[in-house]
């Protein structure tokens, strides 16, 4: 086989809008713009994406339209566009996907779960997200493949436990273990290694774009570009350039007005309109959250969006949200199961039915109850 260049990305999830921000959603497509943009110019052969390509279901139409014109460049280069589907882009109540209309219209090609796609002399292989109940039907196919000789891919949107403790729902010694290349999606933070196990490199890209569940921090975002050419594929870390800048800072109530005046004075040099989150500590009542407020409205005009917390003296972090995995569902449900007398109800009440009352979907959490109960799936009592 000629030599192969495979850029692969993961977790645009386009739509996005964090903290209700608009701007924050058009940084998504911004991130998801430079990315198809550099794999152009860098001269892939295809594009693999990984999952949530959508942060949600049902996406509006700047997302659809966003995905549709970088789609189409893609097609201009005569770059193809491979993907496979995260839970952001299922729906819960069935129906087309919303990335499939991409390969109605042959703009992109969806991976069909468990077959093996042959472009070139590769061979693709993917598989859409399983909840945790759902995972070990996924080991039992993924023993079961016999894939053919040559180069081959084997797409993943899962967690493994060897890289975040609540987000794994497997661990690297349940995938097939030749394949030239394992690339994978769900998780947000970039991370990835070789098993002695595994013929070729398992990469996690991460998101492109800093969801509200990553908690505001410096984040690093970007793709692979992947060299298929040789023995051995070798993963180049890309970073992007666009995504918005964001920081947090650990600041004592005395200290604050200084740091804040600092940061304004960078900002009026710098620009770029950043998100920033303080954590303030100090003695008793000096600390009050009026006083920090007044103090953090100097920066009204020079960020885009900050926010704070009010910490102990002795250390403790303040702010739970940096510390959840990038899927806190699976957390949740594992917690919220003693509560709710039993996994399965546990699962479906924070994986399928809190997702629809977070958007106001209210009907259709009612039609999914009634589903639910029409087909006894959590018996009588």
């Amino acid at each position: 086989m000629r030599g192969m260049l495979i850029g692969h990305l993961s977790d645009t999830h386009l739509g996005a809008a964090p903290y209700g921000l608009e701007e924050r959603e058009r940084d998504f497509y911004r991130a998801f713009d430079e990315a198809v943009d550099r794999m152009i110019e860098e001269g892939v052969d295809l594009v693999i994406h990984s999952g949530d390509i959508f942060d949600s279901p049902r996406p509006g139409g700047d997302a659809l339209a966003g995905l549709a014109r970088a789609l189409m460049r893609l097609k201009d280069k005569g770059i193809p566009f491979f993907f496979t589907l995260g839970e952001h882009d299922v729906s819960r109540l069935g129906g087309l996907p919303s990335p499939m209309l991409y390969q109605e219209v042959g703009l992109a090609r969806y991976l069909p779960d468990g077959e093996m796609v042959k472009w070139g002399g590769l061979t693709i292989v993917g598989f859409h997200k399983r909840r945790r109940s759902e995972v070990q039907s996924l080991k039992d196919k993924l023993a079961a493949l016999a894939p053919p000789e040559g180069k081959k891919v084997l797409v993943l949107h899962q967690g493994l436990k060897e890289f975040h403790e609540y987000a794994g729902e497997m661990n690297h010694l349940d995938l097939p273990r030749d394949f030239d290349y394992y690339a994978m999606g769900h998780l947000h933070d970039r991370c990835g290694r070789k098993f002695d196990e595994l013929k070729g490199p398992l990469q996690y890209p991460g998101s492109t774009e800093a969801t509200s569940l990553e908690g505001i921090r410096e984040h690093h975002k970007g793709f692979y570009l992947v060299d298929l050419s040789g023995d051995e594929a070798k993963p180049e870390w890309m970073e992007l350039k666009s995504v918005r800048k964001q920081a947090s800072y650990r600041v004592r109530i005395e200290e604050l007005r200084e740091k804040v005046e600092s940061l304004v004075e960078e900002l009026k040099r710098e620009g770029g309109r950043p998100m920033l989150h303080f954590e303030v500590s100090g003695d008793g009542e000096d600390v009050d959250q009026a006083r920090v407020s007044a103090i953090l409205k100097l920066l009204d005009g020079y960020d885009l969006y900050h926010d704070f917390d009010i910490v102990p003296q002795d250390g403790v972090e303040g702010r739970v949200l940096l510390e959840r995995p990038p899927d806190i569902d699976e957390k949740m449900a594992e917690l919220s199961g003693q509560v709710l007398g039993g996994k399965e109800r546990a699962d479906y009440a924070v994986g399928e039915l809190l997702p629809l009352l977070k958007e106001g979907k209210v009907d259709e959490a009612l039609e999914s109850l009634w589903s639910a109960y029409k087909a006894e799936r959590f018996g009588g009592s």
